[in-house]
């Protein structure tokens, strides 16, 4: 690997972030990278069971013009399978 993977800013162990998906619908990101309390990170649920969040795309392209870092997530379903839930990785 040649580039050194980017550490959240500051000398607290614990970082600020926000977790969204559909329920949260399309926050305002640059307001939310620019707010004082520091968010500096989002992870968005990519998938849930075997279908992807309505959100995602949206989301994922604006938290990174935000500069925001960013983290994907999967949300797990009892009622499907393994190879279900993998079908969108």
């Amino acid at each position: 690997m040649s580039a050194r993977p980017r550490q959240c800013p500051g000398t607290s162990p614990l970082t600020a972030f926000i977790d969204v998906s559909k329920w949260q619908g399309h926050p305002d990101w640059v307001k939310i990278a620019t707010d004082p309390q520091k968010i500096v990170m989002g992870i968005a649920r990519c998938t849930v069971g075997a279908s992807i969040d309505s959100t995602f795309h949206a989301n994922w392209a604006a938290m990174k013009a935000a500069g925001i870092i960013r983290g994907p997530y999967v949300a797990f379903h009892p009622s499907r399978t393994a190879a279900q839930h993998f079908t969108w990785l």
